[in-house]
């Protein structure tokens, strides 16, 4: 047995029961891998991810949320993915931004998009942008991480270029309706759209998912807006 596939077994072994059913939105389910390597207590991350869970249950979306032990590289192919089909993404925590050579510490995360316009599968949360965002109060961090992950795993749903003047898509926390009233965020109504026609065609196995190392990055940035191209 390969080495990559027998340290993702272990991994599913390994996962705390963290597992957020969310009714009443019909069939179309996708489901969320949260690998974290910050540590982040338990009781924490699993409000964040139910915060992230009622932002795409407003889309008409059911989520599965998963928090996995990370006993393995970040970003490194799990073969116990296989059993999720092509209806899953994974989120990564980690303490700063991955590529570590962009002097960056405001970013809040990216979501890594093939460049051959396949679904993308993998997003990063950064806590060092998290931390960031919180400096300028008005929220805590669970509401902060809990939207991250929505904006980056909708990112992974809707395609590149796919940031918005108002709600979760919004490519800043400073100033946003994020920052100024959470609880009122939402994708917008043909966002959640495109969400569901994403994921449905993942469901039915239509939408080849997109290769690693193929990815151009569509993020989030903290306090200032620094998103643009």
């Amino acid at each position: 047995m390969r080495l990559g596939r027998w340290i993702g077994w272990m991994a599913m072994l390994a996962a705390q029961a963290v597992t957020l059913a969310a009714g009443g939105t019909g069939e179309l389910t996708i489901t969320i891998l949260v690998y974290d390597y910050t540590r982040l207590p338990a009781s924490e991350l699993g409000e964040a991810m139910a915060v992230a869970q009622a932002i795409f249950r407003n889309a008409g979306v059911a989520t599965k949320w998963f928090k996995y032990v990370a006993v393995h590289e970040s970003g490194q192919g799990d073969g116990c993915l296989e059993a999720f089909g092509a209806a899953y993404v994974i989120v990564n925590i980690t303490r700063s931004d991955w590529q570590g050579s962009t002097g960056r510490k405001d970013r809040m995360g990216t979501a890594l998009q093939d460049a051959k316009g396949r679904p993308g599968v993998t997003a990063y949360v950064f806590q060092q942008g998290v931390e960031q965002a919180l400096q300028l109060g008005g929220c805590d961090r669970v509401q902060i991480l809990g939207h991250v992950m929505a904006h980056e795993v909708g990112h992974l749903l809707l395609g590149t270029e796919s940031h918005s003047e108002t709600g979760i898509m919004h490519p800043s926390w400073a100033g946003s309706q994020m920052a100024r009233d959470p609880g009122s965020v939402t994708f917008t109504p043909d966002q959640a759209r495109r969400i569901r026609v994403d994921i449905r065609g993942r469901m039915q196995g239509k939408k080849r998912l997109g290769a690693p190392r193929r990815f151009h990055e569509d993020e989030m940035s903290g306090p200032r807006n620094l998103s643009e191209r």
